[in-house]
C-alpha cells in the first residue's frame, strides 16, 4: 500500500538535418504524464505541466507546436524530458493517490513541409537515443528531487556526444486526441 515503486524519469533526443528551405515546420506530441521538448536547447513553447491529464487506459492528448522558426538549415537537435504528472504517481511522499498506468513513455512527430512541395515525417522510433534524466523522483503531489551530478549538460544541443545512450524502445499506448485550447 502505497510503498516505494522505481522512478524512471527518460530524456529522448535525435539529431535530424535539414537540408532544404523549410516553409513550414510543426510537432505534434504527448509525453505520458508530461513532457517539456526543446530543439536547440530552446525549450518550445510557454507551456507547463502538457499533455492535460485523462483517462489514460482510453485516451492521451497530444499538443501541437508551430516551430518553422526554430529549425535551421544543417543539424538541429530535437529532446524530450518526460515527467509523470498523473499517468504515474509513486509511493512514498504522497500515498492517497498512487495509480500507476506504466512508466514515463512519448510519442512524436515532426512535419517538416519544404518550399519545393516535399515534405518530411520524423517520427519517435528505435532511431531515438535515451538516458535517464538528473529528475530521481517526481511526483504531481510530492515534488521532485533533482540531482545536478547527474546532469548531461548539452543533451537537447547539436554536437552532443549520445555514444552511450540506449535506443529508444517502442511501446504502445491509448488512443490520441488533440488537446484543445481554452480561451
Amino acid at each position: 500500500m502505497g510503498g516505494k515503486r522505481p522512478d524512471l524519469l527518460p530524456l529522448f533526443r535525435k539529431d535530424i538535418s535539414i537540408n532544404k528551405e523549410v516553409k513550414a515546420a510543426t510537432v505534434f506530441i504527448s509525453g505520458l504524464g508530461h513532457f517539456e521538448m526543446s530543439i536547440n536547447g530552446s525549450k518550445i513553447g510557454d507551456n507547463f505541466l502538457d499533455p492535460g491529464w485523462t483517462q489514460y487506459a482510453k485516451q492521451a492528448q497530444y499538443v501541437t507546436f508551430d516551430i518553422t522558426d526554430r529549425l535551421r538549415n544543417g543539424t538541429n537537435a530535437l529532446g524530450v524530458m518526460l515527467g509523470n504528472g498523473f499517468y504515474y504517481i509513486p509511493g512514498e511522499r504522497y500515498r492517497k493517490m498512487t495509480g500507476a498506468y506504466g512508466y514515463p513513455k512519448m510519442i512524436a512527430r515532426v512535419l517538416v513541409e519544404y518550399i519545393d512541395g516535399t515534405a518530411e515525417n520524423i517520427v519517435s522510433d528505435a532511431s531515438w537515443k535515451t538516458a535517464p534524466s538528473p529528475i530521481y523522483f517526481s511526483s504531481i503531489y510530492g515534488g521532485e528531487d533533482y540531482d545536478a551530478n547527474l546532469e548531461k549538460k548539452g543533451w537537447d544541443k547539436m554536437g552532443f556526444n549520445d555514444a552511450a545512450w540506449k535506443n529508444a524502445i517502442t511501446t504502445t499506448g491509448p488512443e490520441l486526441v488533440a488537446q484543445l485550447v481554452c480561451p
